[in-house]
């Protein structure tokens, strides 16, 4: 290895050494995110990975400062600790070798959830953003892996964080009422015009934000228009996913039920979980990690919505196109708002003075475990 000296301030405080990585250098095998990957993908991400160690009692990630990338651990232990509403410092989690720190930051910037610190001595690699995002631009076959893992990894967290939030009835919470098996959708006819010129707005919706006019037309031409009224039904929970969804005009509220005890319990009420409207992106995650929707959608206010079959989503996402990559970065954007609505709901549940110490202790441990994923 060929060690580098920095001038000026680390951006990583207290680490002892920084060294160039070669070749030889091997990757924290434990890691998923590095056993996914072989051959040159494996090379590419090692070639812009940085050594990093970390003396006991240093910041690696400090609450409230903008993300830099990724941390993955070889030797030693960290601890993150979060600042909570009132001034109470909850130690959140440890992560020993093999576990990595801030992951979500190689997609899109952030903001530090937590400060996190090393316990032991520290061994591990860095990976910056930046240079991340460099491979991403050349379309590397490491840097989609990579990607697509983290996203993988972010829908199957934000699933199990939701279903504890939904373990603990809150007082808005509505009575229950079942849904109807099926698909609303069967008989609802898909069209490719409506009453406006829709496609004249597309540019200047969220999900389109930044991008160019032939990438939204390569999405737009594989999409229908659905026009839905107040109340119809855009999906219902445990049906089998079969497109995604952007709103043009309108709001599609979205809820899902509420069972004390666990989601193996029967549902006692539902939860408004949110209220999406003009260029938000619906039924995502349910088409990227192959589960069935876990709420339920519907028309809050009449709606005209594009409608993306699940293949064309799928090998959109998959690919490798300049469309790809601008609906991969909306994918990303939508997951993140998502975790930060999850972080402000986790944090409201804990301090509610009516939840009792064990449902705390429980809503604390997955409070825990989605501010360390979002570092």
């Amino acid at each position: 290895m060929q060690r580098v000296r920095l001038r000026g301030v680390s951006p990583w405080a207290g680490a002892v050494t920084i060294e160039r990585m070669t070749a030889h250098t091997s990757a924290p095998s434990a890691n998923p995110l590095f056993a996914a990957l072989t051959g040159q993908a494996h090379e590419e991400l090692l070639a812009i990975a940085q050594p990093v160690s970390f003396v006991k009692g240093a910041v690696l990630l400090r609450q409230g400062m903008p993300t830099r990338g990724a941390f993955f651990l070889r030797i030693g232990d960290v601890e993150a600790a979060v600042r909570l509403p009132g001034g109470e410092s909850l130690v959140v989690a440890r992560v020993g070798a093999g576990g990595v720190i801030g992951e979500m930051s190689l997609l899109e910037h952030g903001i530090c959830s937590a400060t996190v610190t090393a316990s032991s001595s520290v061994d591990g690699l860095f990976i910056g953003r930046e240079d991340f995002r460099v491979l991403v631009a050349r379309r590397s076959a490491a840097a989609l892996a990579v990607q697509h893992a983290v996203t993988l990894n972010l829908c199957a967290k934000l699933s199990a964080l939701n279903a504890q939030i939904l373990s603990h009835p809150t007082p808005e919470d509505a009575p229950f009422c079942a849904a109807p098996s099926g698909d609303p959708l069967a008989l609802h006819p898909r069209l490719r015009t409506v009453t406006f010129d829709y496609r004249r707005f597309l540019p200047v919706l969220p999900f389109f934000q930044n991008w160019e006019a032939e990438d939204i037309d390569d999405i737009a031409d594989q999409c229908s228009v659905l026009e839905l009224k107040r109340g119809d039904a855009l999906f219902f929970e445990r049906t089998e996913a079969l497109a995604c969804f952007v709103t043009i005009r309108g709001a599609i509220a979205i809820s899902a039920p509420v069972a004390e005890g666990g989601s193996d319990a029967a549902p006692t009420h539902q939860r408004r979980l949110a209220v999406l409207g003009p260029g938000q992106l619906i039924g995502h995650r349910s088409l990227i990690d192959a589960t069935t929707h876990a709420a339920r959608a519907w028309a809050c206010e009449d709606c005209v919505l594009l409608e993306l079959p699940r293949a064309q989503f799928l090998d959109l996402y998959r690919g490798s196109t300049p469309a790809s990559l601008r609906l991969q970065g909306a994918v990303h954007a939508a997951l993140l708002r998502s975790m930060a609505h999850t972080n402000v709901t986790l944090t409201r549940l804990v301090n509610l003075t009516n939840v009792a110490a064990a449902n705390r202790a429980l809503l604390e441990a997955a409070l825990a475990e989605q501010v360390l994923y979002a570092s």
